[in-house]
């Protein structure tokens, strides 16, 4: 899925994808984006979307965990382009880890 967020600084709208995760799962790891939660809020500048790009990465993967997910591989990308920004983290899940 791809949420849009818009941006000024970029004149631009800002996209971010997940993939990888059921639609539960890719649920409370956009709600767990603090990317998705401050464009909303204020324009960003390169910089801060990197940053936020980045700290994105840990952020899913502790959204993963109330679902015994406790070491996913997350790969993530930033793109650019005339008409968007677009920020993908592609999800491999692990061995789901259960606790008795």
């Amino acid at each position: 899925s791809i949420i849009l967020i818009p941006s000024y600084v970029f004149a631009i709208p800002v996209s971010v994808q997940i993939s990888g995760l059921d639609e539960t799962m890719e649920q409370n790891a956009f709600e767990s984006l603090s990317l998705v939660q401050q464009a909303k809020q204020k324009d960003l500048s390169a910089q801060e979307i990197q940053l936020l790009e980045a700290r994105g990465r840990n952020e899913i993967e502790v959204s993963l965990q109330p679902f015994g997910y406790y070491h996913p591989k997350i790969e993530s990308q930033l793109i650019r382009s005339k008409k968007n920004v677009l920020v993908t983290y592609q999800i491999t899940l692990n061995q789901v880890t259960r606790i008795d």
